[in-house]
């Protein structure tokens, strides 16, 4: 099974990647925003630069093509996607991916901006909290299509990729 993180900047996806790491149980672990800047950004530091050099069309071209490549690969997995990875024609694509499950972060608002402002590395913090609130409410649909729901107090008790199916 392929356990595919989403939510908003800030919601704890990367958080909760590193927590399972831990427990492995057979998973391997990824996260789309570090394979997009080892397999297309080598000449940069960040991935922010990677995007404000390249620009965000060139940016989601790369985030599909790389999550095809691991939608279509045979092994458990556990992937943190970025905030935006589900926008596009990617959410269908996960969608009639058998093997995948898409996972919500259901993180409110006001706790991601605690935890992303002032991160000079996330591009589109620079459009301030009232465009980022904007941009959170119109993926918010999108991040609700998810098979599985899980609250920011379930969160902290989760452990192992496993335990995803009982939330």
């Amino acid at each position: 099974m392929k356990y595919l993180l989403c939510g908003f900047m800030g919601s704890g996806k990367s958080t909760l990647l590193e927590k399972f790491k831990i427990k492995s149980e057979g998973y391997k672990f990824y996260d789309l925003d570090d394979e997009i800047l080892h397999l297309h950004g080598q000449d940069f530091e960040t991935l922010g630069e990677f995007i404000e050099a390249r620009g965000f069309d060139h940016f989601r071209r790369m985030e599909t093509e790389t999550l095809e490549s691991f939608l279509g690969k045979d092994e458990p997995m556990v992937m943190a996607l970025g905030g935006g990875a589900i926008s596009g024609v990617n959410l269908s694509k996960i969608k009639q991916s058998e093997q995948a499950k898409l996972v919500f972060l259901d993180t409110p608002f006001e706790v991601c901006f605690e935890r992303i402002s002032g991160d000079a590395n996330r591009p589109l913090v620079k459009l301030g909290k009232e465009k980022l609130l904007e941009l959170y409410q119109e993926r918010l649909a999108l991040y609700k299509c998810a098979d599985i729901q899980i609250k920011t107090e379930m969160m902290e008790t989760l452990t192992s990729p496993s335990q995803l199916e009982e939330c």
